[in-house]
């Protein structure tokens, strides 16, 4: 009896072990909203590629989603225009990128993250 005991006892110690708890700053979004709400104070709004929103968003919290066509390291935009990747990606493939504006300007280039591949750059 106390081997069956020890021995559940180990298995479901092990299967905790190996199952990770979902967490929302495991995907792009998550670490969007978790660099936002740490640096800024403010929760993001989200925008696609091309906005009037972004030429405007002094005070706002304004991220803008870039969806690329991989090249490798780098991406390409609908517009041809070169977004480079956090980490290599498989050609072909579509990633999608965030951009963090800053909110305390209205400077169209002020970007002050870049969120792909789970990873921040700044």
């Amino acid at each position: 009896m106390k081997k069956l005991i020890i021995a559940l006892l180990i298995a479901t110690l092990a299967l905790a072990a190996t199952t990770a708890p979902a967490s929302a700053a495991t995907t792009d979004k998550g670490l969007v909203k978790a660099y936002c709400m740490k640096t800024y104070k403010k929760a993001p709004k989200y925008v696609k590629e091309g906005s009037a929103q972004v030429k405007h968003h002094k005070g706002k919290m304004i991220v803008e989603v870039v969806k690329t066509k991989s090249c490798g390291k780098y991406g390409k935009t609908r517009d041809g225009y070169k977004i480079k990747y956090n980490k290599t990606v498989k050609k072909g493939q579509t990633v999608n990128v965030y951009l963090v504006y800053n909110p305390r300007n209205n400077a169209p280039d002020d970007i002050t993250a870049v969120i792909c591949n789970k990873k921040i750059r700044k």
